[in-house]
């Protein structure tokens, strides 16, 4: 369980985050919705121990250095004036502060799989420098994903990507939280289908994990996301599943202007602004 216990940031007199509580269960994808200015960057870093709060942060118990152990954090902003290879940073985040100059080859096979699981293997021997944008974002999740966080924080991980890499990134977040590849709809298709002891089994396996992900387009966390936070000045206002949440209410009085809310005949929504 992510637990946050009176979390506040200020900027000079700029209040950002004041006194803000809750709790988030693990085993599952979580977006973080919500205008623009309202706090989200700065919850995510905060948690992830990038950002100096006012408050208590703990996941599983861990807290401080011990959490941030446990934590991926991929930040909004990814510097391509590092000279590296994509591979070269990748096995930098895979060996995660291991030292000397002999690489083990299960940390090189670990860094080539998580570039190829998004597709990029091709960039392996590219320099930072010489990517686009959406390409060092990619490169970057692989860095976060790598070595197998419990506690995963994405900051608009798919903001400079087009939509088959949108589609893959997030599909790569919820391999690395559920083990499955599944959206929220499939994945409830599957268990509707398969409701045996062996599927309750093969659940219980996967390692106890938590993505926390912020997202500007909504139709992409109802789709993929198992829970939505929805913030605005600062607060979560609302916390629940996607049905629960994005309502057209709730949507509409955070972003200030009318929202329609669709369902289809497998539950996902699609989110239109009118």
């Amino acid at each position: 369980m992510l637990n946050l216990d009176s979390i506040s940031v200020s900027y000079g007199k700029h209040v950002v985050l004041s006194g803000l509580s809750l709790s988030v269960r693990e085993g599952a994808v979580v977006g973080l919705l919500g205008p623009n200015g309202c706090g989200k960057s700065t919850l995510v870093r905060s948690i992830a121990g990038a950002q100096q709060c006012l408050g208590a942060v703990s996941y599983g118990g861990r807290s401080g250095r011990a959490l941030q152990d446990v934590t991926g954090y991929m930040p909004q902003e990814i510097p391509g004036h590092i000279a590296l290879t994509a591979m070269e940073s990748v096995l930098v985040s895979a060996q995660r502060g291991g030292s000397g100059w002999r690489v083990p080859k299960k940390d090189v096979e670990r860094a080539y799989a998580a570039l190829d699981a998004l597709g990029i293997a091709a960039l392996a021997n590219t320099y930072l420098g010489e990517c686009s944008g959406g390409q060092r974002q990619l490169i970057s999740l692989a860095q976060t994903l790598v070595h197998g966080p419990e506690l995963v924080l994405l900051d608009e991980p798919t903001s400079a990507l087009d939509l088959k890499h949108q589609v893959r990134v997030l599909r790569s977040v919820r391999k690395h939280v559920h083990g499955s590849e599944a959206t929220v709809a499939e994945r409830q298709k599957e268990k509707n289908e398969n409701e045996s002891s062996d599927a309750e089994a093969d659940d219980s396996a996967q390692p106890s994990r938590l993505a926390l992900v912020v997202l500007h387009d909504i139709n992409l966390a109802t789709r993929f996301c198992d829970e939505v936070l929805l913030m605005t000045a600062g607060d979560v206002v609302a916390q629940g599943t996607p049905l629960e949440v994005c309502t057209s209410e709730n949507l509409s009085r955070v972003y200030d202007t009318e929202v329609a809310v669709n369902s289809d005949e497998d539950g996902v929504l699609t989110v239109v602004a009118r």
